[in-house]
């Protein structure tokens, strides 16, 4: 099997190929600080990368940019001190919103076109919060868009939307590191506006992203609770729970009757499980190109930032830190 990065992800975002045996270590330097490291299997050479390692050889060598221009090389961790040092290694931090992850989507699109490839989505809440960065890719995209929503009243919006687009596969469900057959789920009431925050029964306006921070961890919501007592009002009185199925991805995938190797792009936001879930997800089955999820309740806690970050890594991904999310890309095969 032969990696490829193709030219015009080149040209798009400043890729090279990175030439491997499975036994090798390349580090890429800049200046004096380790920027990268690449493992793969019979990995297709580029003329440029050949002629650095003739240069250079047999230990370090220094080759172009092998990370897109938006990453901060300068404390990505290389593939080496990665297994390592993971738990002492900074994420990266940049200043992009997710919203500019769509470009790299929109090339992924190019490629694999039509509605046979799936983007996944867990956690998706309305599908139309101008929040959402994939919400407009979506539903004007090629692909097909498992959208899954625990909150009753929530897939029902996401429902309304699939007349106008067909390729929308909404389902009132939770997912789990394990299945289970019935899971209490819990949410804010109804009457709690889900895209403006607004209180119909007392006319007090709430955050709007309120509504967003449903779990299956009750005491999650309570993190709201300064937001409610600000404005005169009690959390407690407003958190309600509703029985759904729990499904690994692994069954998602199977209801939907989805095969793995579809899936193109992978979201995850679990208001806290995030990480419990990509860690049960075998990606050497499932192995999206883009994967997305949320950090900002763990991300602190480095026993399981390590754990998942390894995780990443060990299945061929890059990852960097942006806002409240972690994203992740590997190579396309």
């Amino acid at each position: 099997m032969t990696m490829t990065w193709p030219i015009s992800l080149l040209l798009s975002a400043s890729l090279v190929l990175i030439p491997l045996s499975i036994s090798q270590v390349v580090t890429a330097t800049a200046n004096t600080a380790t920027t990268a490291a690449v493992v793969g299997k019979d990995l297709s050479l580029s003329s440029t990368v050949i002629s650095s390692l003739e240069q250079s050889r047999p230990s370090k060598v220094t080759v172009p940019n092998i990370i897109p221009s938006f990453i901060n090389t300068s404390t990505f961790p290389s593939y080496q001190r990665g297994i390592a040092q993971l738990a002492r290694v900074s994420l990266l931090q940049h200043p992009l919103k997710p919203m500019n992850y769509i470009w790299y989507l929109q090339w992924l699109e190019t490629l694999y076109t039509g509605p046979q490839f799936y983007h996944v989505q867990i956690g998706a809440f309305t599908a139309d919060d101008i929040e959402d960065p994939f919400s407009n890719f979506i539903k004007n995209g090629s692909w097909s868009a498992v959208l899954v929503e625990p909150q009753p009243r929530v897939y029902q919006r996401i429902q309304a939307q699939t007349d106008k687009y067909p390729h929308l596969f909404p389902v009132n469900a939770a997912v789990c590191p394990h299945e289970q057959d019935e899971v209490l789920f819990y949410m804010l009431h109804e009457d709690i506006d889900m895209y403006t925050g607004l209180d119909k029964r007392t006319g007090k306006q709430l955050p709007a992203y309120v509504t967003q921070m449903a779990s299956l961890n009750k005491h999650h919501l309570l993190k709201l609770r300064p937001f409610f007592k600000q404005v005169g009002l009690h959390i407690k009185d407003y958190i309600v729970a509703s029985r759904v199925p729990c499904w690994t991805i692994e069954t998602l995938l199977q209801q939907q009757r989805i095969n793995a190797s579809s899936v193109i792009s992978l979201s995850i936001d679990t208001e806290g499980s995030d990480d419990t879930i990509l860690l049960s997800t075998d990606l050497s089955v499932m192995r999206p190109m883009f994967i997305l999820f949320e950090c900002v309740h763990w991300h602190r806690d480095r026993k399981r930032l390590s754990k998942v970050l390894l995780h990443l890594t060990r299945h061929g991904y890059m990852w960097w830190k942006a806002g409240y999310e972690i994203a992740a890309i590997r190579g396309v095969f």
